[in-house]
């Protein structure tokens, strides 16, 4: 029964260690990442304000970054 298993979980073992097969895998799963990352956007604001004596808004200069 040990060697039927053997027999038959093989193949599967060999070609999880093909060079080949990891490469393609790893291009598969690097492109479907790809896909995904192109549904989320990160955006970031900077604001600042600048003050004058009396602690009021002087002016406002806002920038963003994607």
């Amino acid at each position: 029964m040990r060697i039927l298993a053997l027999i038959v979980c093989l193949p599967a073992i060999l070609a999880a260690q093909d060079p080949r097969e990891i490469v393609r895998r790893s291009v598969e799963v690097d492109q479907k990442n790809v896909e995904l990352a192109r549904n989320y956007t990160y955006l970031q604001h900077l604001e600042l304000r600048i003050l004058d004596g009396s602690g009021k808004v002087k002016s406002t200069q806002t920038q963003t970054w994607m």
